[in-house]
């Protein structure tokens, strides 16, 4: 097995602010949690992990995520596998028969584009006008 690589500023596949992993990648850049520590390896006080702040500076949870380990991999042969934990905002290894959570991601982001009403409101009139023109032909 290759030597792990450890940083606080993401850069490795160790540690904290990585966003490397597509949980990584939703904990800092989509949910906006913060890690234990920040770039610099400094240790926060407060507010990280689930944890956000709102706009007034009060903590809030992040609903339905668990502030635990979740499992990134499977299992290597030595029995560790890549986790991340949410509480902290740290990714590592784990003992694979040490218990954690495990929540289905995709990789990349997903590209939702609502249609705006007025074109979907065309496409729909669209539609009606092909199914009553069909209706007509087969008479």
């Amino acid at each position: 097995m290759p030597p792990f690589c450890y940083a606080d500023d993401g850069h490795c596949d160790r540690g904290y602010n990585n966003t490397t992993s597509e949980l990584g990648h939703m904990f800092y850049n989509n949910l906006g949690c913060l890690g234990l520590k920040d770039a610099n390896g400094n240790q926060r006080e407060s507010g990280y992990g689930v944890q956000n702040n709102d706009n007034n500076g009060a903590s809030v949870s992040v609903e339905n995520l668990q502030s635990s380990a979740y499992w990134l991999a499977d299992e290597h042969s030595l029995n560790i596998a890549w986790a991340f934990a949410t509480d902290n905002g740290y990714q590592g290894i784990r003992y694979g028969n040490t218990s954690g959570y495990s929540w289905a991601v995709r990789t990349g982001d997903v590209n939702l584009h609502p249609m705006p009403v007025p074109e979907a409101a065309w496409l729909f009139g669209m539609g009606l006008i092909s199914l009553v023109g069909m209706k007509r032909g087969y008479r």
